[in-house]
């Protein structure tokens, strides 16, 4: 409440020796110039272009990734599942140097690119996540499905991506 009221107060308000918790009138002036900054500057713009992109993209690897290792019958889909959970005890404060050299030796430092694929990649948890949701849904409706010609690119966009509204909310 105090940092609140002291963000309408006036400088000498705020840095009297006794302290005041009611200001004696309100000053909005901070938060115009704290918004014109942000508007003026790209870094609402760049804020939205990043969240939008990498939880996007990293959003269509987990629910993809999730129903492949789920429904699709492939060799070596155990070991993949291992390695998504393993990858979960690795801390990410071990990758941050390995991955800055990455993106830097790509070329991609201060890009867009650069921001967005590493945290894009970052997919361990979302796809486990998305397939344990998978697992739960009923093996009828992907066999009716398949039985009327649905593909797995049909069966992700018109059966799994409506159900897993829930996991989605959850990610």
């Amino acid at each position: 409440l105090y940092l609140i009221a002291g963000s309408l107060m006036i400088s000498a308000q705020v840095d009297a020796a006794t302290p005041q918790f009611i200001p004696s009138s309100f000053h909005f002036d901070d938060y115009v110039n704290g918004w014109n900054q942000v508007l003026q500057a790209r870094t609402f713009l760049n804020s939205v272009i990043f969240v939008v992109f990498a939880v996007g993209i990293q959003w269509a690897l987990c629910i993809s990734g999730g129903l492949a290792i789920t429904k699709m019958r492939f060799r070596g889909r155990t070991a993949i599942t291992t390695v998504f959970a393993i990858s979960l005890f690795i801390p990410i404060v071990t990758t941050v140097i390995p991955t800055f050299v990455v993106t830097n030796e790509f070329g991609l430092i201060n890009t867009y690119p650069g921001l967005i694929i590493p945290i894009a990649a970052q997919t361990g948890f979302g796809t486990l996540l998305f397939r344990q949701y998978i697992v739960t849904m009923p093996q009828e409706l992907f066999d009716a499905a398949r039985m009327d010609g649905a593909g797995w690119w049909l069966l992700l966009r018109r059966l799994v991506v409506p159900l897993a509204k829930p996991a989605t909310a959850a990610y």
